[in-house]
């Protein structure tokens, strides 16, 4: 996928500097010329600048790209569509190999696991850490993680210091533990959580233990 992605760019880099490097004949425009490039749609000449600061740097970047591709292999309007599809598949590719997650974008809920807050709003019991054990034990350790953070959630209630029933951000229950310690470690995993859980990352079994033991911690702290 990684040879793809770098031929795909090279194409891309060579097509839109190809043309630096060959002779330009000169040409002697005429009056008559001149006319019909002023009178061609495809450019314009008004002087009013174009404000372009408020386009995205790869926005400006692409279309820069791919004009200039169009302007030195003489590619009429109609075709730098294939352009713009080579674009849209050089940036799918660069987003897959950076892990982009397009679940992140476009969450199905049927597939999430219920919050702490939709088990405690079901008045269901459900033993967390039983689940998070059986898991472990099929190597699924996102999912074992985020039963232990829903156990963590529910143990940090009983304790009396925060309310799942107010349905907040795990940053605004961040906030309202008073305890530092206890503070500075929950904010750990949350860290790890939100990265790990919403970003749709699967999460090694050495960072699990690590985290497990954050977790652990925290929940004697509570006692």
């Amino acid at each position: 996928m990684r040879r793809k992605f770098f031929i795909l760019l090279l194409s891309c880099v060579a097509l839109t500097f190809a043309a630096v490097g060959a002779k330009e004949k000169q040409r002697a425009f005429s009056r008559e010329k001149s006319e019909q490039f002023l009178q061609d749609g495809y450019y314009s000449y008004d002087d009013n600048p174009v404000n372009s600061s408020s386009d995205s740097w790869l926005a400006r970047a692409f279309r820069k790209i791919f004009r200039g591709v169009a302007e030195n292999t003489h590619i009429k309007a109609p075709n730098e569509i294939v352009l713009y599809l080579l674009g849209a598949i050089l940036l799918y590719i660069i987003l897959k190999n950076t892990r982009f997650s397009w679940k992140h974008l476009l969450p199905d809920r049927k597939s999430k696991s219920p919050s702490a807050a939709e088990w405690h709003e079901n008045g269901e019991t459900i033993d967390f850490l039983s689940l998070a054990t059986r898991s472990e034990a099929e190597k699924m350790y996102t999912l074992a993680f985020h039963y232990r953070f829903l156990h963590l959630m529910i143990s940090l209630e009983s304790a009396g210091v925060i309310n799942i029933k107010d349905n907040l951000t795990n940053w605004e229950y961040v906030r309202l533990i008073k305890d530092a310690s206890i503070r500075n470690r929950f904010t750990s995993v949350v860290t790890v959580y939100d990265r790990i859980w919403y970003g749709e990352y699967e999460v090694p079994e050495s960072r699990y233990r690590d985290i497990s033991a954050e977790i652990v911690e925290i929940n004697r702290m509570l006692k």
